[in-house]
């Protein structure tokens, strides 16, 4: 609602304004000498971080946005009737730190910078105000900051994650295992990994399509999360095989570990987007577990030739290549 201006300036309309709201209108009468009145077309730039500002404004009618150069000046906020402009920059004494910009025709009150001081000094009333008013702008920047990390997160998430299961996907294996890896040879801990290929998966998709291949892919994922512990890490290595990564874990609890996931995967009903009923599928295991001097590719090999000899041996059973 547009602040109704009396034909000349009084102390009324200042009451009416957010920063003057509960001051005695006497006490604002020395202000309005300093007042004047300002109207700007629409994509007007009212303040620019490139240009110190010395001004206060107030919105009387129309309405502005504040916007930020790293959101791509996308609006943030809005500036109604009331609410007034570049009292943080008269603060501080720097330049703005965001552009803001009239979204209409839009009636301005301006004072010079230097009379918010004088203000302040005069009056409780409006320190308080002011008190008030940057503490909401304070928290409105906390949560424009919180959505952006939390917008920043979800897109790290995507990154790293496989669309299809969840899982981490190849890139984020490609950039962690070496990272991993390190560290648990620099602490001499045992480290294992079992890879896995679900067994005869082309003739599966072949035979009932590419979607129930999905549900396929999507049941063994949900299998591999529900059968491992909390400090195990699942990846989807490609197409239809995985890995998983198994820290402080020697030959004889990998094995143990890959046969528990072996006997879930067969006995795990699979279910189409539809709800119907698909028939099971089986995986065959490789598990390989470093030891002093092996390097991450040999580990990986390793796993991978024992998922050969695995699929070798007549399929759905582990395999462990040390």
């Amino acid at each position: 609602m547009a602040i109704q201006l009396t034909e000349s300036l009084s102390e009324n309309d200042l009451v009416s304004l957010e920063l003057f709201k509960s001051e005695q209108e006497s006490a604002l009468t020395w202000l309005l000498p300093y007042c004047k009145l300002q109207t700007v077309q629409a994509n007007c730039v009212i303040l620019d971080p490139k240009v110190k500002n010395n001004t206060l404004f107030f919105v009387l009618s129309g309405q502005a946005e504040v916007q930020l150069e790293q959101q791509g000046l996308k609006a943030i906020s809005y500036l109604k009737p009331g609410e007034c402009i570049g009292e943080m920059s008269i603060i501080e004494g720097i330049s703005p730190s965001a552009k803001v910009v009239s979204t209409q025709v839009t009636t301005l009150l301006t004072l010079p910078g230097e009379i918010l001081w004088k203000i302040i000094d005069r009056s409780h009333a409006v320190s308080k105000n002011l008190i008030y008013m940057l503490s909401s702008r304070i928290r409105q920047d906390n949560n424009v900051i919180l959505e952006s990390l939390e917008l920043q997160q979800l897109h790290e998430q995507k990154s790293k994650n496989d669309v299809l299961t969840n899982l981490f996907n190849r890139r984020w294996l490609d950039e962690m295992l070496p990272r991993i890896f390190e560290r648990y040879q620099t602490q001499n801990s045992s480290f294992s990994i079992i890879m896995l290929d679900i067994d005869h998966f082309k003739h599966y998709n072949d035979n009932y399509g590419h979607l129930s291949g999905d549900a396929a892919i999507r049941s063994i994922a949900a299998t591999i999360t529900d059968n491992i512990r909390p400090n195990d890490m699942a990846a989807r290595y490609g197409g239809e095989e995985f890995m998983v990564l198994l820290p402080e874990t020697n030959k004889e609890e990998a094995e143990i570990i890959a046969e528990r996931l072996r006997v879930a995967v067969k006995t795990k009903k699979i279910v189409s987007e539809n709800k119907a009923e698909l028939p099971s599928i089986t995986a065959s295991f490789g598990i390989a577990t470093s030891y002093k001097n092996v390097s991450l590719i040999d580990l990986i090999c390793n796993a991978d030739t024992a998922l050969y000899k695995a699929k070798e041996n007549g399929r759905d059973c582990i395999f462990s290549e040390n």
